[in-house]
């Protein structure tokens, strides 16, 4: 070989850009989340669970102890208010029922008849803050208690006579307990929170009041 095609081929600048490529590529095993390696590999912090997303809690709690002792709910009329963060724990036993099958079926809250008439309740009052989503959670292990929200602007209670006043039921009718949703706009609205059982059942509850604001 000549010389000079020697000294040329030892002269030539070294080609950096394979190197580069390596030193700055990401490497994603299977089952990885390429943006969530992405993000961690450009030094942003991963975003919190979903439940925090959500706007849920992520402390864990202690199961509801079924044989606690609580205050009777009031008879016919409101246990107490509720509000955006609260976890409060109660029971059902020795309230005065106030809600029956009929109440729920015209209130567009449930088509089911589960004897709802031989079961007391307790209701709660909740002022949704405005431009707020709002979750309320049951968790009913001790007894198949079921979870409503009525919108109703007054100190009394709706009767079955008054549905047709009632503009908004959510209920849930899960086993074990249940959640519903509420959203405001513009201004707070206020709802009755019951906790109701089916066929007659009384027991101990949770209620979890989680709220994010959306505009």
């Amino acid at each position: 070989m000549p010389l000079l095609l020697v000294l040329a081929l030892a002269c030539r600048p070294s080609n950096p850009k394979y190197s580069e490529e390596i030193t700055g590529r990401e490497e994603v095993h299977p089952g990885d989340d390429a943006a969530s390696t992405t993000q961690a590999a450009r030094g942003g912090g991963g975003g919190g669970s979903s439940a925090s997303a959500r706007g849920g809690s992520q402390d864990e709690q202690a199961p509801v102890d079924c044989g606690a002792t609580h205050s009777a709910p009031v008879k016919g009329g409101i246990t107490g208010p509720l509000t955006c963060g609260a976890t409060i724990e109660g029971t059902t036993e020795g309230g005065s029922n106030s809600f029956g099958d009929r109440f729920y079926q015209q209130a567009f809250c449930t088509p089911a008849r589960r004897h709802y008439d031989d079961a007391p309740e307790a209701i709660y009052r909740f002022e949704v803050p405005a431009d707020v989503e709002a979750i309320v959670t049951l968790d009913s292990p001790c007894a198949d208690l079921d979870l409503a929200a009525v919108f109703w602007i007054g100190d009394s209670l709706p009767t079955a006579e008054q549905t047709t006043r009632v503009r908004e039921c959510e209920m849930d009718t899960a086993t074990g307990g249940g959640k519903v949703q509420l959203t405001t706009v513009n201004k707070v609205q206020p709802y009755l929170i019951i906790v109701d059982g089916k066929e007659g059942d009384t027991a101990d509850f949770r209620l979890s009041v989680s709220c994010r604001t959306y505009r």
